[in-house]
């Protein structure tokens, strides 16, 4: 998979369909919900899996989740163990880009349509920091590795926020 950044594409795609197949059979075998609140819980998570999974295109290149999980364990041990030639301050960055994924994902339909739509402007404004796309001379390492989990971020998203701003009917408030 070194050599070959099909492979670690392909494996990443494997990993996140296991991952999207297992959270299904999961949300199957619970109680029964309304049917419009399934949908949604989906498209959550295929938005935050997307988000993290986006392939940086600096020259070692590396994915969101990795990168998050990098930066904040060298922040974090930068502050515990005071190192010499300073703290690597730009771990700060994790903290609120992980609280933005909790709060993108535990924002419920209509009532906190504004504050799903504001995770989605911060999620949105970190890509290109996260993955070095304002360097001019990184243009030419865009691939399907970048292209793909972007778009399919930016599709789920936007198709949550067009669900989530629709007025509830006397329907669904007759459902909860």
């Amino acid at each position: 998979m070194k050599n070959n950044p099909h492979l670690s594409a392909l494996f990443i795609f494997v990993i996140f369909t296991a991952l999207l197949i297992l959270l299904l059979i999961r949300i199957s075998f619970r109680k029964p919900v309304a049917k419009k609140e399934i949908p949604i819980k989906i498209l959550k998570i295929i938005a935050i899996v997307s988000f993290l999974i986006i392939n940086g295109i600096q020259e070692n290149g590396t994915i969101n989740f990795g990168l998050i999980l990098m930066y904040f364990f060298a922040f974090f041990h930068d502050i515990t163990h005071f190192p010499s030639f300073g703290i690597f301050w730009e771990g700060v960055i994790t903290i609120p880009i992980i609280g933005t994924l909790i709060t993108f994902s535990l924002c419920r339909k209509y009532k906190d349509r504004y504050l799903l739509l504001f995770c989605f402007i911060a999620l949105l404004a970190i890509i290109p920091l996260l993955t070095g796309i304002l360097d001019p001379h990184n243009y030419k390492r865009i691939s399907l590795d970048f292209i793909i989990p972007t778009s399919i971020f930016i599709i789920s998203s936007i198709i949550l926020i067009v669900l989530n701003f629709r007025k509830p009917t006397k329907k669904d408030n007759l459902e909860k």
